[in-house]
């Protein structure tokens, strides 16, 4: 017996309603289950547990209202309310489809109505046989009549053996436009040939693809996605750096993998922010006690790392001066390496060029050269795994005005093109200005938000360019919202370059999924869902790290990843 659980995590507002629907050449649906159902001709009956049901709210009447509107799609009677309550919770293995409430821990922000559910489903080879929802009970009587009904209609479909999908006309996207034509054309097209009237009742129906094309087994060939996590059980920054160094020796082959190494303080990040495209794919970065008076042991597990993987001759960056990284702590790391080099500035500013010019030293004629804000770390960290991979600089500015040092350095690099991260709130339009009077070309990548900014630079041409799934494919996601996001990140920006793995961000509860608006690209979720398999690739195996689970994330976050990459 197979079973999974799809999840709807949508911050739905009326300004939602405003949102163009992605527009697709034919009627948008996905399988859930390898295109396998109940049975032509089975009536599925869901039971009620009662004693769950938030104060003050009709969940007969929301349930009979969605159940109504499914039935309309598929042109029959396909689910039915059982009369009697159970007492029955989520069981993928106990024969009861019950829908009930409970409190699944998963807000947006002031002002916000966030209605979230699952649905368990669970089928064998033959058909789908056990499917529970599960509601979140937060702000449920509060949330307008089409919301309740769109969100228990989607958990229904995920029931039925429909997976998400990106066309916000169809009740399976992630942010339904409700436009009074019913839960979608593509939501019928699915549970007509599923369940509809005039079925053979003792055939299997074959099903064709949101395109028309028909396919084998009775649906699309879903990616196979493998999660797991990167410093889940670490204790601090520090331990992490280390996990995740451990899994990119692991990647490139194990033994004295590194050619280099990168370290910096573990308590503030303007120091650090230039450093991952230094460390590349060759080399770890991690972290040490900052500040003037910082000491490191020689029995320290930071050391103990670096005897294991780098080579007594090979070079090891410091970043920043002695009030960010002290003299002790070189002179601990010099005691085993002869070649231990300090980059600093008198600022932030300055250090963050010092770094930069050691990567164009390493990788010269850089194809562009990235611009980030310096008071904020999080589109530097997103975009510094890019950066590794392809071995770009990274510098730093005021977000009102061209630091005159980064300019001189943006010059001195000689890109062809300056990319500028974040929107105009980042990165001011003076500096955008500043940038094309120097012949700089500029380019602006960003969202709406940070989450969707880093979407926006895993999308772009000449950074990641991921658009569609290969035969394999990998993506990191971390909490982009937490006080030490530049940490997870910049740690794990050489295993996101080893992998070809964009980093993505996550709320600290869930993986947002806004749809795109005008020039954006819309956010995590949505970006993960509208990624096609590449032409020629039946299956992908998808390869899914989300750094700091259990410690600096929801488990909710995690879980999101795969439900959008896999759940299709």
């Amino acid at each position: 017996m197979r079973g999974t659980a799809a999840r709807l995590v949508g911050a739905m507002t009326t300004g939602l309603l405003l949102l163009p629907a992605v527009a697709w050449a034919a009627p948008e649906w996905r399988s859930l289950t390898d295109g396998l159902g109940w049975g032509p001709c089975a009536t599925v009956t869901f039971h009620l547990n009662e004693s769950t049901v938030p104060p003050g709210v009709d969940a007969r009447a929301d349930i009979a209202a969605a159940m109504a509107a499914v039935n309309a799609s598929a042109g029959r009677t396909v689910v039915v309310l059982d009369p009697a309550p159970t007492t029955a919770t989520q069981d993928g293995t106990d024969g009861v489809n019950s829908i009930h409430w409970t409190d699944l821990g998963v807000r947006t922000g002031p002002g916000q109505i966030q209605v979230t559910g699952y649905a368990a489903t669970a089928w064998t080879s033959e058909a789908i046989v056990n499917g529970d929802i599960v509601i979140d009970h937060n702000d449920w009587a509060q949330a307008p009549d089409w919301m309740r009904e769109a969100t228990l209609a989607h958990e229904l479909g995920h029931a039925l053996g429909l997976a998400h999908v990106a066309d916000a006309h169809e009740v399976m996207s992630y942010g339904y436009i409700d436009d009074g034509d019913g839960l979608g054309a593509g939501t019928a097209t699915a549970l007509r040939a599923l369940y509809g009237p005039g079925l053979d009742c003792g055939s299997t129906p074959v099903l064709v693809d949101s395109f028309g094309a028909e396919l084998p087994e009775h649906g699309p060939t879903p990616p196979r996605v493998a999660v797991g996590s990167v410093g889940a059980g670490a204790s601090s920054v520090r331990d992490l750096a280390i996990d995740a160094a451990v899994r990119t020796g692991h990647e490139r082959g194990g033994g004295q993998w590194a050619t280099h190494a990168v370290v910096c303080r573990d308590d503030a990040f303007p120091d650090c922010l230039a450093g991952a495209p230094l460390a590349g794919d060759s080399a770890p970065l991690l972290y040490v006690p900052g500040g003037a008076a910082g000491t490191l042991s020689p029995a320290d597990p930071v050391v103990g790392y670096l005897r294991a993987v780098l080579p007594p001759s090979a070079p090891i960056y410091v970043l920043g001066g002695t009030a960010a990284v002290s003299d002790a702590v070189v002179s601990t790391l010099q005691a085993e390496w002869s070649d231990v080099r300090r980059l600093a500035g008198p600022t932030r500013y300055e250090t963050a060029v010092e770094v930069a010019r050691e990567v164009v030293r390493r990788n010269p004629a850089p194809a562009a050269a990235l611009l980030a804000r310096s008071d904020n770390p999080a589109d530097a960290v997103t975009a510094g795994a890019a950066a590794a991979r392809l071995g770009l600089p990274l510098v730093l500015t005021m977000s009102d005005a061209l630091h005159p040092a980064v300019g001189s350095a943006l010059a001195e690099f000689g890109a062809a093109e300056t990319i500028v991260l974040g929107g105009e709130a980042a990165l001011s339009r003076a500096v955008f200005d500043d940038l094309a009077a120097r012949g700089l070309a500029p380019e602006r990548v960003a969202g709406r938000t940070r989450t969707e900014t880093a979407v926006a630079i895993a999308r772009h041409p000449d950074l990641w360019g991921v658009t569609e799934l290969a035969d394999e494919a990998a993506f990191i996601g971390l909490n982009g919202w937490h006080g030490e996001t530049w940490a997870l990140a910049l740690a794990a920006a050489p295993l996101a370059a080893t992998l070809g793995a964009p980093v993505l961000l996550t709320d600290p509860a869930g993986v947002p999924s806004a749809a795109a608006a005008g020039p954006y690209p819309g956010e995590t979720g949505h970006y993960l869902a509208m990624l096609e398999q590449a032409p020629g690739v039946l299956g992908a195996d998808v390869q899914v790290l989300y750094v700091g689970q259990g410690t600096w994330a929801d488990e909710h976050a995690a879980a999101g990843f795969a439900n959008y990459v896999g759940l299709r």
